[in-house]
């Protein structure tokens, strides 16, 4: 960033931004004192202990598809992490540390929370926090690795504890950024607010509202400058259903909506926290302030806030404007998230000064991937759900090339236009291959019209996975449920229920059996998803932990692709 867009603070700035690192680390931004507000609702019963193992309730209850293998119940998360014990921050209900995934040396985030004597109550939010975790997929919302729920002994007793993984984002906080630069230009804010809205929009349009927006839950996923913003922590989310309130009283200070002080509010309260982190950004201090967490809550009560700061003097009508639609103190009269990313200022040249050209290989990929089988598409899938590495960045950044409207998701119209323009395509080939990108067998696409980042990346991954068996590696634990080795039919039936995409998991199976054994072997998996024999027999990730016999099940299979291609090379000639 530019010294001109950090620009230099007189006094009355300075002594704002510090009031508001005081404020943030004395009161209102302490965990402590936000339980005050967060809880201050609830005097409810809570009730006795619930005994149930959260991953086993959600694996029976939720509807089954793909994203269900990223619940690992079958191996233990000190077998597969080492853990550190470095701490990376604090969310709502825990703390994140940093752990290593032992085979393959990436880094990832590990959030540990309580499930031993929890009464109804708190059961119910953590189920509710897990459950939506694994549904969003977007490339502003922190990804979800694994789940995990292990028992730890401790003395006489032992108790039960949830690990999310999670990828891990290095850059820090949105917050600590801001305190270093002490504002930023109107470009880069625009920028930055134009991600916000984008996964927001995305979490509510899957009727999920956030109800925590904060500098602080905004992480940068590495220090780069043009770093992308990923939204964290959604111990306070909930799904709401449109004219319903909700009505827990949840927030922190400085951010919180008016009407969720009131008692009841719907998912807009989100839409009034994005404007005052827009107000913060622009200027480097609250728009409502206070000498303590009482006095802030007035302010934010009256929903009277100024732009007489001289800082505003060198910001655009246009983005003014925008902060004040946002921070419309009737919520009915708000802007939708959907609404604020058509606004002028967000849809100008400088908001998207950092979108990249659409690489046409990408699009050749999409094609290759229509065209490939089921279970190799739902192979690719499961891979591109929880592969975390360099090359999800790349591929993301042409997820928001092909993203037009920066709503978060690639629409049919998007996606035609640029196969059509890009590769001469028909239109009803497009469509086509749209169609095919349903990979998590949700069914969205068909009734929504719209690709998920997930869905995105999986149909251009193939390229980037070829030499990287340990993304392969970990596809195939996941869909090995029980840790045999290899991949039963009753593995895919767990994960995906009696069908996957209209095609039953028999024939699934049945797909990349080469052997004819009723089970995926790691070999076969590995030839599924390369178009090849597999990788060396030798390769660290293909270790007895993984098949029992690995030696003989390689040559087996080896002899039958070598039969199969012999076969079809005698017939190459024939009429």
């Amino acid at each position: 960033m530019s010294r001109a867009a950090q620009g230099q603070l007189g006094p009355q700035m300075q002594s704002n931004l510090s009031r508001l690192v005081e404020v943030q680390k004395a009161a209102s931004f302490n965990r402590n004192s936000q339980m005050t507000l967060l809880w201050s609702s609830e005097k409810t019963f809570q009730g006795p202990a619930v005994t149930r193992p959260i991953l086993s309730e959600i694996q029976q209850e939720e509807s089954r598809d793909l994203r269900m293998a990223k619940i690992i119940t079958h191996s233990k998360i000190a077998d597969i992490y080492e853990f550190d014990g470095r701490i990376l921050g604090s969310g709502v209900s825990g703390s994140v540390r940093s752990i290593t995934n032992k085979s393959t040396g990436q880094h990832f985030a590990l959030k540990k929370l309580p499930t031993w004597n929890l009464n109804k109550k708190k059961y119910d939010q953590l189920y509710n926090e897990v459950t939506i975790f694994l549904r969003l997929d977007h490339p502003n919302i922190v990804r979800l690795h694994e789940v995990y729920e292990d028992r730890e002994s401790e003395t006489r007793r032992s108790k039960t504890f949830l690990y999310m993984v999670m990828e891990r984002c290095s850059g820090g906080e949105l917050f600590d950024r801001l305190k270093n630069v002490k504002r930023f230009s109107e470009a880069d804010a625009a920028g930055l607010v134009r991600q916000m809205f984008s996964a927001v929009n995305y979490c509510h349009e899957h009727n999920i509202c956030h109800r925590d927006l904060k500098l602080e839950n905004w992480m940068f996923l590495d220090k780069s400058l043009n770093s992308p913003l990923k939204l964290i922590d959604f111990g306070f989310s909930q799904r709401f259903t449109s004219g319903v309130p909700l009505t827990r009283v949840c927030g922190t200070c400085f951010y919180v909506a008016p009407e969720v002080l009131k008692g009841t509010h719907d998912q807009k309260c989100d839409i009034w926290s994005l404007g005052v982190i827009t107000y913060m950004l622009l200027s480097g201090m609250p728009p409502f302030s206070g000498s303590n967490e009482q006095a802030i809550l007035r302010s934010v009560r009256v929903g009277k806030y100024n732009f007489s700061a001289p800082v505003w003097k060198s910001v655009s009508p246009e983005a003014k404007q925008f902060v004040v639609r946002l921070l419309t103190k009737d919520p009915t009269r708000r802007p939708s998230c959907s609404e604020a990313l058509r606004d002028p200022w967000l849809q100008s040249a400088a908001a998207r000064k950092e979108m990249p050209p659409l690489d046409t290989s990408v699009l050749e990929n999409l094609h290759r991937f229509a065209a490939a089988g089921t279970m190799k598409r739902a192979a690719l899938g499961l891979i591109a759900m929880t592969m975390s590495m360099p090359q999800v960045r790349e591929l993301e950044e042409q997820f928001r090339a092909l993203d037009k409207d920066g709503n978060g998701v690639i629409t049919l119209e998007e996606l035609t236009t640029a196969l059509t323009e890009k590769l001469n395509m028909s239109k009803e080939e497009a469509q086509s291959v749209f169609r095919k990108l349903d990979v998590t067998g949700d069914h969205e696409i068909h009734y929504s019209g719209k690709v998920d980042a997930d869905e995105f990346l999986a149909a251009s991954l193939e390229l980037h996975i070829a030499d990287n068996e340990s993304l392969i590696l970990d596809a195939f634990r996941k869909m090995d449920r029980d840790g045999s080795g290899s991949i039963s039919l009753e593995n895919l039936r767990t994960i995906l229920g009696e069908d996957y995409m209209g095609t039953r998991i028999e024939e699934l199976l049945k797909e990349c059996d080469i052997n004819g054994d009723g089970q995926i072997q790691y070999e076969e998996f590995v030839a599924l998803v390369t178009d090849g024999p597999g990788f060396d027999s030798d390769s660290e990730a293909s270790n007895p932990r993984v098949r029992e016999d690995s030696l003989a099940k390689e040559i087996k299979t080896l002899e039958r692709l070598g039969t199969m291609m012999s076969s079809d090379s005698g017939d190459e000639g024939k009429d």
